[in-house]
């Protein structure tokens, strides 16, 4: 069945929205109290990566059916989508709803972004190798920078770092798309001339040098999407950037959260889900009130070899 349904899906050079209970699991994790058939889950899995297929992540529940006895969980209902899909809508999620009447949780698709503020700065190793790169962060970093705690003028000097970054590079390279699409048609132009007539050396030298920026700049446009997806390319040379917009987008929506389940609600607000993940890294790191083990702690004083109170002072 799942050979068929493969073969139906690739037959066809559309978008592709497939949902439902399938009554298949991937992996082990998404069964509970029940047997998990290794080879079914084998099967299923390649059809979806024959199908060139993409599971939306589901937030809300782990277990989208829970049978009537309260001890059977699975993970049965999803929805898979196509590539051509997923680039159109690149914020897509699942969210498992609340159950009933029925054994199986309803499912909506959405296609919703979560804003949590500013994002950390990105330096691109392609900004490194431009001119004026090095002397726009040695500037800033040598300006006075005033605070009350040397880790307040650290932040500020990185700070201060990153805008100065931002508008160099949107000033350096950031119409480099339009400018590589405007030196690619310019190159066109200058071939298409050069079947029909001799160029002069004049003519030849502006052809060749608008090669030359053209193929750097696509370089550049190249290496900072490679970076961005954080795909190392087979082939030394092939520089498929819509490859590596399409892996990045993908790898947003996947790791992007989506949503926090706080005191047993699901719950999409950034304001709640920053202090819900703040809290859980205080309780972690909060001092429990345990008493710290010594060095002379169980030492039989009567050794000759235990060393003095004032000797564990010193090594604590």
């Amino acid at each position: 069945m799942w050979s068929s349904l493969a073969n139906f899906v690739g037959s066809f050079d559309t978008d592709w929205v497939i949902c439902g209970d399938f009554n298949e699991v991937r992996d082990e994790s998404e069964r509970k109290n029940c047997d998990f058939v290794d080879r079914r889950a084998r099967w299923f899995n390649e059809f979806i990566n024959t199908s060139k297929l993409i599971e939306v992540p589901m937030g809300g529940k782990r277990f989208t059916r829970i049978c009537d006895n309260g001890i059977i969980f699975g993970k049965l209902d999803r929805f898979l989508v196509s590539e051509k899909f997923w680039d159109t809508w690149g914020e897509l999620s699942v969210l498992a709803l609340e159950r009933k009447l029925s054994d199986h949780c309803p499912i909506v698709l959405r296609d919703a972004a979560i804003d949590f503020g500013p994002k950390p700065t990105k330096v691109f190793n392609e900004w490194l190798e431009l001119e004026g790169s090095n002397k726009i962060i040695s500037d800033c970093w040598n300006q006075p920078h005033h605070g009350l705690w040397l880790d307040c003028r650290f932040r500020n000097k990185l700070k201060s770092v990153k805008i100065a970054l931002k508008k160099w590079s949107q000033k350096k390279i950031g119409n480099i798309d339009n400018e590589v699409e405007v030196l690619a048609k310019k190159v066109a132009e200058w071939e298409r001339m050069a079947e029909v007539r001799q160029l002069n050396d004049a003519e030849r030298d502006e052809w060749l040098n608008t090669r030359r920026m053209w193929i750097e700049k696509d370089k550049t446009r190249c290496s900072m999407a490679k970076q961005k997806s954080r795909v190392k390319w087979v082939m030394d040379g092939d520089e498929n950037t819509k490859f590596f917009h399409s892996t990045l987008r993908r790898r947003y929506s996947k790791r992007n959260i989506r949503g926090l389940i706080i005191n047993g609600v699901w719950n999409e607000d950034p304001i709640d889900i920053k202090h819900a993940v703040f809290n859980h890294y205080v309780s972690l790191f909060k001092r429990q009130g345990m008493r710290r083990l010594k060095i002379t702690d169980g030492c039989n004083q009567n050794l000759t070899n235990c060393i003095s109170r004032e000797q564990a002072a010193v090594l604590e």
